[in-house]
């Protein structure tokens, strides 16, 4: 069973399944800080004025590659 809200999991667990697995990242992070993350990489990108604005309360990011 795959889960995009984590907080929802240990009410999930009780069901009977193989397992719980959390997915698509970018719901999860967009779940605690109220945007999509692609939203703050590219803000020109989005055409919602009421999400170009929330976009507006968070720092700059960096973007950089991070080799495993």
């Amino acid at each position: 069973m795959n889960l995009g809200n984590p907080e929802e999991a240990f009410g999930f667990s009780m069901i009977p399944n193989d397992g719980i697995g959390l997915a698509r990242l970018e719901f999860i992070i967009s779940s605690y800080i109220k945007i999509h993350p692609m939203a703050l990489v590219h803000p020109e990108k989005v055409k919602d004025p009421k999400v170009l604005q929330e976009s507006k309360n968070f720092p700059e990011i960096t973007i950089r590659k991070i080799i495993l």
